[in-house]
């Protein structure tokens, strides 16, 4: 028979990858569904006329650290499903190069990341939109939450190479780390979100 192509071939990693940690993003669903109940019922000494949801401290910075823990450990515990039961062994010994693998890991890692942490900030930002998030709304206020989305990359990466390379954790196991800090300080502290 023809050897399958290597659209085929992805496509069966990342559907993989996606049975087989489905279970985060209900977690992390969970999670930012507990934040966005408590910010709605603790309005932190402001008139919830006055200011918007998305002005406010605790919800900004919760959106921040949702979107970083959420993508280090999926970072970290994506590869744990092929460590175990010695199943990496049984994908590397198939025909299809370590770069594919890797590939469709990444793809389904970031296609869920960005459900968990997408979906619930939807649902903030059109519940801003209306008179319970606010008095008014700007689209503007939209920009520091996709900005801590995208900052959330770095981590997904770094807990990615942690967990799948072989080396001492206090030594270079751990630079990824300082690399994904370096992006979450600067997308806090950058004026502009270019």
């Amino acid at each position: 028979p023809p050897p399958p192509s290597t659209a085929r071939i992805l496509r069966a990693i990342i559907t993989k990858e996606l049975r087989q940690n489905y279970i985060f993003l209900a977690l992390v669903l969970c999670l930012a569904a507990i934040m966005v109940s408590i910010a709605d019922y603790s309005d932190e000494g402001f008139s919830r006329n006055s200011l918007n949801v998305l002005l406010y401290p605790f919800v900004r910075d919760s959106i921040t650290l949702v979107c970083i823990i959420a993508a280090f450990v999926l970072g970290i515990v994506q590869p744990l499903a092929d460590v175990n039961f010695d199943r990496w062994s049984f994908l590397v010994h198939r025909p299809v190069p370590r770069s594919l693998l890797f590939l469709g890991r990444v793809l389904a890692g970031l296609i869920l990341y960005f459900l968990a942490t997408g979906l619930p900030l939807l649902l903030l930002f059109l519940y801003a939109t209306t008179w319970r998030g606010g008095e008014f709304f700007l689209w503007q206020y939209t920009i520091p939450p996709i900005a801590d989305v995208f900052a959330g990359i770095p981590w997904y990466f770094a807990g990615l190479l942690i967990s799948e390379r072989h080396a001492l954790f206090y030594g270079s196991r751990i630079v990824p780390v300082v690399l994904a800090v370096a992006a979450s300080v600067a997308t806090t502290f950058l004026p502009t979100f270019a």
